[in-house]
């Protein structure tokens, strides 16, 4: 009777979780274990399954016992010799955490049983709190921490080539190594806080390309999903220049923070006319306005390579409510964001073509100088002399002519989407630009947080 107890009261906890999960988007959830190599093994189920998922578990096959690090399997282990059996792989659901960088799934530690329930001899996890219990008993306690070790490659854009060329070259433990991979570094800690991971710390190791961090130190079993977890987390979004990454009119569930890269924010109006209303940078928060208005009023679009990390709103909202620093911060963006829009309603509305494209020029530039991003005085300028038409209110012959007239005082140069400020003082006269709205603390920090 008391099997069966438990039975229910897991169906009727699993049923509860379903409902909150499905209710904040989550589509699916990803259950976790590691294998006797320490690779992370899984199941995904729907979120509709997890009530009879928790009370039963989802069937794995008893191989996993016998594979090996490069996936084949053994079959000389006596009683595992062939694939027939089932064990039931059941999730830890007071561990259930939804991924920061999947937010359309949950993750889940699992523990496998037999089918009848019982214990399996091969189920880490079990043998972990038995080793748990055990120093318990006589009287002690363990903290534990794990380091991993990862290399981080990229694969040059000016060849077909598989070829994979280490993204940073050292010195070993140099925290000149890391320069040329800080915005995936931040965005993997970031994606980590997000998760509920505390990071101890993340350094360049011994040969190039190799990452280092470590999780800070907690309870053996606590340390061991959280071990699992961060090697199942998704890592932040990549897009590809003229991605949509926010479609106007959608439901948007997560606050999105651009990491590297350039985006616009379109408006499209009825009659299929679209007036361009912001342009981000790395550190920018995309959709700050989400926070109150779930409802996209606009579309952002890509316009170079980019990395997003996103975090979902009730996530932000119960940050903000806990952390002051966060709840400054997002009122830093907004009224930095405000700051901008005030601007750029002042040059539509009353300043000439030439002031109106030589401000946004300024405008742009200042603001990446600020974030370290370009060399001195050239930057990279993906906006087509199209986009700068539908962003400045003007045509896009009136946007050449205009550029013309520029080049032609040797104030700027654009070239091949790159923007060279050839006299910032000359600019800076013609466009009537005072950089003081752009000089606060959410933009003096090099982005919002």
């Amino acid at each position: 009777m008391g099997t069966v107890t438990a039975v229910e009261d897991q169906r009727e906890r699993g049923r509860e979780l379903a409902v909150a999960l499905a209710a904040d988007g989550v589509a699916g959830l990803i259950i976790a274990w590691a294998d006797n190599n320490g690779i992370p093994r899984s199941r995904t189920v729907p979120v509709a399954a997890l009530p009879e998922v928790a009370a039963t578990g989802v069937g794995v096959t008893t191989l996993f016992a016998v594979f090996d690090t490069n996936d084949a399997i053994t079959f000389a282990a006596p009683g595992l010799q062939t694939p027939s059996g089932d064990l039931r792989l059941v999730p830890q659901l007071d561990r259930i955490t939804r991924l920061a960088g999947q937010p359309a799934f949950a993750w889940a530690p699992g523990k496998q049983v037999t089918a009848e329930g019982g214990p399996w001899a091969f189920d880490q996890r079990s043998v972990l709190e038995r080793t748990i219990a055990r120093l318990d008993e006589a009287g002690y306690s363990a903290l534990v921490g794990y380091e991993m070790e990862f290399a981080v490659y990229e694969q040059p854009q000016d060849t077909d080539d598989d070829v994979l060329v280490p993204a940073h070259p050292g010195p070993a433990y140099s925290p000149h190594a890391l320069l040329p991979i800080d915005d995936f570094v931040a965005a993997v800690m970031r994606d980590a806080e997000a998760n509920g991971l505390r990071l101890g710390q993340v350094h360049a190791e011994y040969g190039p390309a190799q990452v280092e961090l470590s999780l800070a130190a907690t309870d053996p079993l606590t340390a061991a999903d959280q071990q699992a977890f961060l090697a199942a987390t998704s890592l932040p979004r990549y897009v590809e220049k003229g991605e949509c990454l926010i479609e106007q009119g959608e439901d948007a569930a997560e606050l999105m923070m651009l990491c590297r890269g350039m985006t616009h924010t379109v408006r499209t109006l009825a009659d299929g006319k679209q007036q361009i209303v912001a342009v981000s940078l790395a550190g920018d928060f995309l959709n700050s306005g989400g926070v109150l208005f779930r409802q996209a009023r606009n579309s952002i679009f890509a316009l170079t390579p980019a990395i997003c990390l996103s975090l979902p709103f009730k996530q932000v909202e119960a940050l903000a409510r806990t952390r002051p620093a966060i709840a400054h911060a997002l009122w830093l963006e907004t009224a930095a964001q405000a700051a901008i829009q005030q601007e750029w309603m002042v040059w539509l509305g009353r300043r000439a073509a030439q002031t109106r494209l030589a401000h946004f020029l300024c405008e742009v530039t200042y603001r990446l100088q600020l974030a370290g991003i370009g060399t001195r005085g050239e930057f990279e300028f993906p906006l087509t002399q199209r986009e700068l038409a539908d962003l400045l209110g003007l045509s896009a012959v009136h946007v050449n002519r205009t550029l013309q007239i520029l080049r032609g005082q040797n104030l700027v140069e654009l070239n091949h989407q790159r923007l060279k400020v050839c006299n910032r003082e000359g600019l800076y006269e013609v466009a009537e630009f005072d950089p003081r709205y752009l000089e606060g603390p959410a933009f003096s920090a090099g982005g919002s947080i």
